[in-house]
């Protein structure tokens, strides 16, 4: 293959014959006419922390994901598309990394995906200071690795970077980075938006240290660009799996493992670990059982998936979408039943779909491991980002070749009204994100108010929580001491503040007991503000210094 790897037409002889499939049966109008249950759980929503807006209009800060450093400092990385990356430490941000400092073709305009699309820190992070980013670039930035059969024209680059900090306690980056790959796009549509390790295995494990890159198809369906995608012998809608530290790519710059699918396939991108998608945004790994890996594939024209992970399989996009043929013409797009022959083209269908009756647009989420909510054990949590609804279907119950039934978590307020992210976020467009800690406890971000937020409580009553229930504050008023006492374990990071009624900050510090006595001898008398941020959520009071 040539550098660059623009490939002709010719050599693309994996196109699978249905894309020319003439299609008998009627079109369907409404695919899933059943809607999506209510799983009878809801919880409450209280902030974890704010990243800081990029844009005074929605979305105020587009965050994307949330990653847990692998150190066990229980820091965690936030990015925002246009272009920031943060270090959140016991709930107190830092900016750890502006791409505007080291590439001058960066962007993230118009929108869509582009920008500051993923990272991923490397399993031996704490060792080797490791980790990596996809970003997008102007146009003909730099030669590119991989180039598209059939385009109008190419509308930006995506890049993969190779990052190596010299201190990996800091939360600011100081350290080298290097350029692994470089893919040209025909369209500013589903690009990177996912690049991860699986997080399951362990040192000698043959994935272990393998990066796993979602490659959307760069919008080639909707531009009637179809020999980009349905073919091994092109990189777009594909998932790649890759060595970063190896060498026998074609640039020399990375490796692909040996046991990749279509390695020594002629034509074929030996890369390729799954192809057949449209833009898989999104995907994960169950941190117990069979380890199953679960792709979040965002479809056009009326279904979202969700996938297993099978090495080597063709999930049908552009000829399928979810559980039916797809075929545009004429600026239209349609679905309709299966063929009788199906079997013969080898298709892997979703095990979990919706359709936009419900929802526009998948993301998907994570396998429940954690504590904090047993009754969600074992359940896959994804959603719709658009509206911001939440969605649980149990893995067990995601087999393939046949569809699981999903419900709707549901939320309410503290004063237990029903409530959702589109009323708390405010607007019209939620843009919801999940993250995920080492302890299995799970985030919601919200682009449109670059809120990170977490479940509080689950409960089947409207009574709200007393403060009485959780903490104590005494004495109340006081004159020498403030001590605080929690009465249940601290989850996760755990986040004192204390201010003034004027909102200045007299004291903050990481909590790292159940209980706290501050020194307050000298303060001026008056009413004090007081906030500890923990795993399980945020509790507010006043105390009162007396004269």
């Amino acid at each position: 293959m040539t550098p660059g790897r623009k490939l002709t037409l010719s050599a693309s002889l994996t196109i699978t014959a249905s894309l020319v499939t003439l299609v008998t049966f009627g079109q369907i109008a409404n695919p899933m006419p059943q809607k999506i249950e209510t799983s009878g759980l809801t919880y409450q929503l209280e902030p974890f922390a704010s990243i800081q807006r990029t844009s005074g209009v929605a979305p105020k800060a587009r965050i994307n994901m949330l990653r847990e450093l692998p150190d066990g400092s229980g820091r965690m990385g936030v990015n925002d598309l246009r272009g920031l990356m943060w270090v959140l430490d016991h709930g107190l941000s830092s900016l750890y990394l502006n791409l505007f400092d080291y590439f001058d073709d960066f962007i993230h305009q118009p929108g869509k995906g582009t920008g500051f699309g993923a990272f991923a820190f490397h399993p031996d992070f704490l060792k080797n200071g490791l980790f990596y980013t996809a970003h997008s670039e102007k146009t003909n930035a730099a030669p590119a690795d991989f180039s598209p059969f059939a385009y109008q024209h190419i509308s930006l680059q995506w890049v993969v970077t190779e990052w190596q900090a010299t201190s990996t306690s800091a939360n600011t980056f100081e350290g080298t980075h290097r350029e692994l790959l470089r893919m040209d796009y025909p369209d500013v549509l589903h690009g990177i938006q996912e690049i991860t390790f699986n997080p399951t295995v362990s040192p000698g494990d043959p994935d272990y240290g393998l990066l796993y890159i979602c490659v959307g198809e760069g919008g080639s369906s909707i531009n009637f660009l179809e020999e980009n995608i349905q073919t091994i012998s092109s990189y777009l809608g594909t998932i790649f799996r890759i060595d970063p530290l190896g060498t026998n790519s074609v640039n020399g710059k990375y490796g692909y493992p040996a046991d990749n699918p279509f390695v020594g396939v002629p034509d074929a991108f030996p890369e390729i670990w799954a192809y057949g998608f449209r833009n898989p945004h999104r995907i994960c790994w169950d941190p117990a059982g069979d380890h199953r890996m679960l792709i979040a594939d965002i479809g056009e024209k009326n279904l979202e998936e969700v996938n297993i992970g099978l090495k080597g399989a063709n999930y049908g996009w552009g000829v399928r979408e979810g559980t039916f043929v797809y075929r545009r013409s004429s600026g239209r797009e349609f679905v309709y039943p299966l063929p009788a022959d199906d079997s013969i083209y080898g298709y892997t269908y979703p095990v979990a779909q919706f359709d936009h009756d419900e929802g526009l647009a998948i993301v998907g989420g994570f396998v429940y491991r954690g504590q904090q909510f047993p009754e969600l054990t074992g359940n896959y949590i994804f959603g719709d980002i658009p509206s911001g609804r939440l969605f649980r279907v149990p893995v067990d119950s995601l087999q393939t070749g046949r569809l699981a039934n999903i419900e709707e978590i549901n939320l309410h307020t503290a004063q237990g009204n029903a409530t959702s992210l589109l009323k708390l976020v405010g607007g019209d467009r939620v843009d919801l994100r999940f993250g995920v800690d080492a302890d299995g406890e799970f985030y919601i971000l919200t682009k449109g108010d670059g809120m990170i937020r977490r479940f509080v409580n689950q409960t089947t009553s409207t009574r709200p929580i007393q403060l009485s229930d959780q903490w104590s504050l005494y004495p109340n008023p006081g004159h020498q001491s403030l001590h605080i006492r929690m009465f249940q374990p601290l989850v996760g990071p755990a986040v004192l503040r204390i201010s003034s009624l004027d909102g200045k900050t007299i004291i903050q510090k990481a909590l790292r007991s159940t209980q706290e006595m501050v020194d307050v001898a000298n303060w001026p008398a008056g009413v004090y503000l007081v906030r500890v941020q923990t795993g399980r959520g945020i509790l507010t009071g006043k105390w009162v210094k007396a004269r």
